[in-house]
């Protein structure tokens, strides 16, 4: 059956964590939601490693309720970032899903704002389109845009007391960020110990990140997204466009066109649901 997962992918930018000195700094890498507007210095210096998995495994439901919970003050856990004392980026080791699901509300991002389009060379698919249309209806049902929050917040006078409290909470509330101290190797220990639990990360994507550089595994991640998205293979720019054409033709042939997906009508592409951990597996074996 589909998945109905939400690609927040293009969110939260991707970088090689070995570039530059690659020691820790002294930073203060918290932050309140306005930081996180793609126009924002502070949103502008956040990273994410380039081995990290792709931030597609969170349903319209999931994320919906993550950002109420944390509109409402509820307990939410921590992310861990590891600051580079090199560059003044923040990268963050774990808590992708969580950081993207606010950035993804912040800027109205759903897998077909203005970030992703650009991250997706504006081939954003079908199906990435309507995950975003569903997330972005339900929250508008159950929050609020957060443009429409700040604004009732402003003007308080007659508006529903949740939603001016939520709208505050925009101002006062951080998420919570746990630092890692040391090298760049010390940050990437840390990602792997907190990911080696199978529940938290498949035997498949912890291969793929162990093997990032090979050649199979640049392949894969190549063509699960079309040729599109982060560029793995960036350190080949000789070859880079042929390898985004191949990628593309042979997804097309993989998966060809996605006409509907619903909970009522399992429309799979020949190979299977591309946002699957079935379909990556399959694409690596392949290679």
């Amino acid at each position: 059956m589909p998945t109905h997962l939400v690609n927040l992918d293009a969110l939260i930018q991707r970088e090689d964590f070995e570039s530059g000195d690659a020691v820790s700094g002294s930073g203060d890498p918290s932050f309140k939601l306005g930081e996180l507007k793609s126009d924002s210095l502070y949103f502008s210096v956040l990273r994410k490693p380039d081995f990290q998995r792709d931030t597609a495994d969170w349903s319209s439901e999931t994320i919906v309720e993550f950002v109420k919970s944390f509109l409402d003050g509820e307990v939410i856990p921590a992310i861990i970032s590891w600051h580079s004392k090199d560059t003044n980026k923040v990268f963050i080791i774990d808590g992708a899903h969580r950081l993207s699901a606010l950035i993804a509300w912040v800027n109205d991002d759903y897998g077909n704002g203005e970030i992703s389009q650009k991250f997706f060379a504006f081939k954003v698919p079908d199906a990435q389109v309507r995950f975003h249309n569903a997330t972005q209806k339900l929250i508008a049902e159950q929050i609020g845009t957060y443009n429409s929050l700040v604004f009732t917040a402003l003007n308080p006078t007659g508006q529903p007391e949740i939603n001016v409290k939520r709208g505050r909470a925009i101002a006062t509330r951080q998420l919570p960020v746990q630092k890692v101290d040391g090298d760049a190797a010390v940050a990437e220990k840390s990602f792997f110990k907190i990911n080696q639990n199978p529940a938290t990360i498949s035997d498949t994507e912890l291969a793929v990140i162990q093997a990032r550089k090979k050649p199979d595994a640049i392949a894969a991640r190549a063509l699960i997204r079309a040729g599109t998205g982060h560029r793995y293979w960036s350190k080949f720019p000789q070859r880079a466009t042929e390898i985004e054409e191949l990628a593309a033709k042979v997804y097309e042939l993989l998966f060809g066109e996605i006409v509907d997906i619903s909970s009522q009508v399992p429309d799979l592409p020949r190979a299977g649901q591309p946002y699957s951990a079935d379909a990556f597996a399959m694409i690596l074996e392949m290679m």
